[in-house]
């Protein structure tokens, strides 16, 4: 089965842009792209992610969390419908994974899953996976100066086989024949009077006539009767290609920007989203390009340009620049992500197993208390630099520092902690409970006291039903509820888990301050 709008091609990458780019696939290949060699199928805007689970031993859908950016996909039930196994009883839904939404499905429903985004939204393969798709589908890349010397070849190849053409006139009555080659023929029109009439010969092929009568057709300028056919190829077809290749690159440095006009050092370019035209000057405002968008072809179109080579040299750079900076503004997003996704879960378990064992799978976890950075290392990595992941613990949430996850690292360390913290919640529970719980009591007794605000905290004693209770202020919500009873000693009634963020800034930041304001108070009172 073939997919019309399943395409192979650029989103973030910088290259010509040809029809060729644009290349279907069918359902064998979308398996083996992304099952077999594990890797990632996009919708154009990149909010969809589409791959495969090694563990989990199924397909997986991504997408971001809210509804402004997901909610066009988590909300469609055709693609609901289509993930469904027919044998269920229930509709197939996304899941919430930290700030994603996740939907999983079967080989078996593939093809229907594939069919739905192929026809709403398509898939596309980006970036570095780029050249495996090309390569899967028998597609060489092709540069702009490749194009260039090919048109070029085939000119002359063209002028090597018609280099003689036979031309019958009519003189009193006499047929006489003529044997000119394509430069005598063209000379020869040149010099004529400007009261003689140009015909075109019959023997001349269709690709010569179309070029003549460009020629022909101008007959406000006259200098345009000269112009070769290497010329007109570069007047027309050539012009399209450059427009095609600075076009592209134009518009991904807009979309860099965040902007829809940018003035560079040499040209300026400016797209009008409601015309979906571009439009290229030279810093003197002297316009070189201006192009309309065709959503038919997905190509942009000359609408009137001169682009020069210098023009074209010029992107070439610029796209070289603008292509790192994508992508590596696309992988500090994707890493962000995944830290957002994984680090909570990797701090639990750290703590979990405490100095028990640190590792797991070939993997070690790292905690630095006071700069409150969280690392993990891949053992098994045939490389020096064996730490994929960094983050630092701020009031706000999880830092990326510098993380090299790939996708595929990421949901397997997912799925593994998260199997392993839901059979051993009770117990990290307990023992963080343990451990903020005195310190909470330790508040209120040193400053003599029944009630505590903090900057970020605010802890709580009340007497009569003996229950000590602390809360966040951000979250609104307690992270400790604890009864003292004479015979039992505490118990933890707390209906929400205490939280890493919490639990190691009570045991890193407040215990050692208490500890401080201690050493400093009880001289006094023994005085």
């Amino acid at each position: 089965m073939r997919f019309p709008n399943l395409k192979f091609i650029q989103v973030k990458c910088f290259e010509l842009r040809l029809p060729l780019v644009a290349r279907t696939f069918d359902l064998r290949q979308v398996e083996s792209f992304t099952k077999e060699q594990g890797r990632v199928l996009h919708t154009r805007d990149e909010l969809l992610d589409f791959s495969y689970s090694n563990t989990k031993d199924q397909y997986i859908i991504s997408v971001p969390k809210s509804k402004k950016n997901g909610g066009d996909f988590f909300l469609d039930k055709k693609l609901l419908e289509a993930a469904t196994n027919p044998n269920s009883s229930e509709t197939n839904e996304f899941l919430s994974r930290g700030d994603r939404s996740v939907l999983y499905f079967d080989d078996s429903q593939l093809e229907n899953v594939v069919a739905r985004l192929d026809k709403k939204w398509g898939l596309f393969a980006t970036g570095g996976d780029i050249a495996a798709a090309k390569k899967m589908v028998g597609l060489e890349t092709i540069n702009f100066d490749e194009l260039l010397n090919t048109a070029i070849k085939n000119y002359q190849e063209l002028q090597e086989k018609v280099s003689i053409l036979e031309t019958e006139e009519v003189v009193n009555n006499q047929p006489l024949t003529q044997v000119l080659s394509t430069e005598e023929e063209i000379s020869d029109r040149s010099i004529k009077s400007n009261n003689e009439e140009l015909s075109v010969p019959k023997q001349l092929t269709l690709f010569e006539y179309e070029t003549t009568s460009l020629s022909a057709d101008n007959t406000k300028d006259k200098n345009s009767e000269n112009l070769s056919v290497r010329e007109e190829i570069s007047k027309i077809d050539i012009q399209q290609q450059r427009v095609e290749y600075v076009a592209s690159i134009a518009e991904d440095l807009l979309k860099y920007v965040g902007q829809n006009y940018y003035e560079g050092s040499e040209h300026i370019a400016f797209k009008d989203e409601k015309t979906n035209t571009l439009t290229i000057t030279t810093a003197d405002k002297t316009p070189v390009m201006s192009a309309g968008f065709n959503m038919d072809t997905h190509k942009w179109e000359n609408i009137e340009s001169n682009l020069s080579e210098k023009d074209v040299s010029h992107f070439q750079k610029v796209q070289a620049i603008v292509t790192q900076r994508i992508e590596d503004k696309h992988n500090r997003i994707q890493q962000q992500e995944f830290v957002e996704r994984l680090a909570p879960i990797i701090a639990d378990y750290h703590d979990l197993i405490g100095d028990k064992n640190p590792e797991f799978g070939g993997y070690h976890t790292g905690w630095d208390g006071e700069n409150k950075i969280l690392t993990l290392t891949d053992n098994t990595a045939n490389t020096e630099e064996k730490e994929i992941l960094a983050a630092k613990l701020n009031p706000d949430g999880w830092e990326n520092i510098n993380s090299k996850l790939s996708h595929w690292q990421a949901d397997e360390l997912e799925n593994h902690l998260m199997s392993l913290l839901d059979i051993n919640t009770e117990e990290l529970q307990a023992k963080r409970f343990e451990k903020v719980r005195p310190i909470v009591a330790d508040i209120l007794r040193n400053f003599r006291t029944n009630v505590f605000e903090g900057k970020y905290y605010s802890a709580q004693w009340d007497k009569d039903s003996m229950e000590l209770s602390a809360w966040s202020h951000n979250e609104r919500q307690a992270f400790l509820s604890a009864h003292w009873d004479q015979n039992s000693g505490w118990q933890d009634l707390s209906e929400n888990p205490i939280s890493f963020k919490i639990a190691h800034h009570f045991t890193e930041d407040i215990q050692p301050a208490l500890e401080k304001y201690r050493e400093r108070t009880t001289p006094e009172l023994e005085r």
